[in-house]
């Protein structure tokens, strides 16, 4: 066999070279592919954030109409107190005891005069405490703009360079994920406390409308 053929039988460059174009083609779609998922996922985050801003806005306005209800309930329970006042005082000169004159039948029919019993004066305090306030910061959620730099990419030389640049891309991706991530559960945590504070204004709401709705009927009832 001659020097040729011996050195063309130890060199196969199809099969060594196919082995690394398949490796890199399947590192390049792999990081293709990675770049997509990331892409989706900021598109999901910015859509959540988006619908977390508008819950905020309907809790905060629901927490103001809430105070808002439970000062006037205040009030009004002022106004009931002072009408309680007016009306005992009321029915105590209406229906009071009258002072009895002298049943004997006496022919000379003497005037003697009846003692006026002094009216008490009332006083009437009106408390009307000042309506809670909430303070409540909005913490808005941002999230990282899509990569949409795909257009003024330069076109890489090599498969090589271009998953690096895949992989450099993929990085940043992540973290900017992962602080999106972290700005949405603050936003929860934050819409959770001011859940709260919406269920315990309705409670005391509840509680006043019902005290306010015994002590009418207890009043009209006398």
């Amino acid at each position: 066999m001659s020097g040729w053929d011996e050195s063309y039988e130890d060199f196969d460059p199809n099969k060594d070279y196919s082995v690394q174009v398949q490796k890199n083609d399947g590192g390049l779609s792999s990081t293709q592919r990675a770049l997509q998922k990331i892409a989706e996922s900021e598109e999901i985050g910015a859509q959540t954030a988006t619908e977390l801003y508008r819950q905020r806005e309907v809790l905060e306005r629901t927490k103001g109409r809430l105070e808002e209800s439970e000062s006037t309930l205040r009030e009004s329970e002022s106004h009931l107190k002072s009408i309680k006042s007016f009306w005992g005082q009321t029915m105590q000169n209406w229906f009071g005891k009258k002072p009895r004159g002298d049943a004997g039948a006496n022919a000379s029919k003497k005037a003697s005069p009846s003692p006026t019993k002094p009216v008490s004066g009332y006083s009437v305090s009106a408390s009307q405490p000042g309506s809670v306030c909430h303070s409540s910061g909005i913490s808005s959620s941002s999230s990282g703009d899509h990569m949409s730099r795909l257009a003024n990419k330069k076109v890489p030389n090599t498969r090589e360079q271009q998953i690096e640049e895949n992989l450099t891309d993929m990085s940043s991706g992540l973290s900017r994920l992962k602080n999106l991530g972290l700005t949405l559960q603050t936003e929860i945590d934050a819409q959770d406390e001011l859940l709260d504070d919406v269920d315990l204004a309705v409670q005391r709401n509840n509680l006043k409308t019902q005290s306010m709705n015994k002590k009418m009927n207890k009043l009209l009832k006398k």
